[in-house]
């Protein structure tokens, strides 16, 4: 219920990453308690619009975010998440229901990269970029599913190589 609320009562959520964690949450309790209630899913409708909302408004329209990477893919990882679950419960193409705005992001991904290492080391702007801090490899496998980019499954193959456990710069 307050994950309900809070993307009802509050406009700005929608427009900020907070909107996709939020949306993200409802459509996992959604799910749950559509496998063993019967009306229990009512709400995975309006928690996959919600999602669909804060993308559109989170991503600009070429894919890129106005925070850094750190935000940016970790954002993108809760959404595509959020998408695999969905569809997956309800049957449908992943393809067919994350909004192109995603795809778009691996432009994003790929021009912020730098060239030290570890591999998938991010230039660091505004706040969400640290040295040492890799892409996060859960929004880099899906997106490697949706996207035909050759520049994705590339960086997953080599990030998945130089990430360490609970690594923190």
């Amino acid at each position: 219920p307050w994950i309900q609320q809070t993307l009802m009562r509050h406009a700005y959520v929608r427009g900020n990453n907070q909107g996709i964690f939020f949306a993200f949450g409802g459509i996992v309790v959604s799910i749950a308690l559509g496998k063993h209630w019967p009306y229990g899913s009512d709400f995975l409708e309006p928690f996959r619009i919600a999602l669909d909302q804060t993308m559109k408004s989170y991503f600009a329209s070429d894919g890129g975010t106005y925070e850094g990477m750190g935000y940016a893919t970790g954002s993108l990882q809760q959404a595509l998440a959020g998408y695999a679950l969905y569809a997956r419960y309800r049957d449908v193409p992943l393809e067919s229901i994350v909004p192109d705005v995603a795809v778009r992001s691996v432009d994003y991904i790929t021009a912020m990269l730098s060239t030290k290492s570890p591999l998938g080391s991010v230039i660091k702007h505004s706040d969400g970029g640290r040295e040492g801090i890799c892409v996060t490899q859960g929004s880099l496998g899906l997106l490697a599913r949706l996207s035909d980019d050759p520049a994705v499954p590339a960086l997953l193959a080599g990030v998945k190589n130089h990430v360490r456990p609970n690594y923190s710069p």
